[in-house]
């Protein structure tokens, strides 16, 4: 009778090995499914970087967002990890990358603030930082409106910072009306 319940047991623990494999496979191949869509999105941003370069230059727009500063007080971290788990070490390298490169600026005499996407980033402070935006939900499969309500964000708190400054902003963007959380 006893051998039974052990001989069961077994079988529950093998059963779920199986199935967390498999979804550890399945995550795997969302990962490599991402890195893909960056990579091919790479020539566009490039093209569209050299576009508003080039624009800027031709046409004499004076704003904070396309000015190299030198004066850099403040830095945003942007953290981009995943929403669910059994993604290998993807979560862990991120947030040790994030975490050496917010050492990194600090010992530059900066000041880090962290924006998160994705909720394992979540769970870690950074060293006791608040982090200054949140947004979950979608990891699995990041949206062109993803991207442009975490942009909005990151760009209006840069000319709010701007203008807390005394630097004059002259900006036509819209900026979100409610949490991205």
């Amino acid at each position: 009778m006893h051998s039974f319940g052990l001989r069961r047991q077994i079988r529950s623990v093998k059963s779920t090995a199986k199935i967390t494999r498999a979804q550890e496979l399945i995550a795997t191949s969302r990962i490599v499914k991402a890195q893909e869509r960056v990579k091919s999105s790479r020539p566009y941003a490039s093209r569209s970087a050299g576009a508003v370069g080039a624009g800027q230059l031709n046409s004499g727009i004076n704003h904070p967002l396309l000015k190299e500063r030198t004066d850099v007080k403040r830095t945003a971290v942007l953290v981009i990890t995943s929403d669910r788990g059994f993604c290998g070490g993807y979560n862990s390298n991120v947030i040790r990358e994030a975490e050496s490169l917010i050492k990194k600026l600090r010992d530059e005499g900066k000041e880090p603030v962290p924006y998160v996407v994705g909720s394992k980033g979540r769970s870690v402070r950074f060293r006791d930082r608040e982090i200054a935006g949140q947004w979950s939900g979608f990891s699995d499969r990041p949206g062109f409106d993803d991207a442009e309500r975490i942009g909005r964000r990151l760009a209006a708190d840069f000319l709010r910072e701007a203008e807390e400054e005394g630097r004059s902003v002259r900006s036509t963007w819209s900026t979100p009306s409610s949490s991205p959380c």
